[in-house]
């Protein structure tokens, strides 16, 4: 996903913080460099 975020022109220390973010708000799981939505978020 990182990678992808570079290749998009992206900063991928800014990815990489939203991302993060988005995994503490319980929005998505991270999981071996994929990313899920949070199965157990109730926003879905």
């Amino acid at each position: 996903m990182l990678a992808r975020a570079g290749e998009l022109g992206l900063d991928e220390d800014d990815a990489t913080s939203r991302l993060s973010r988005l995994a503490t708000l319980e929005v998505v799981d991270l999981d071996n460099g994929y990313v899920h939505p949070d199965d157990t978020s109730s926003r879905y």
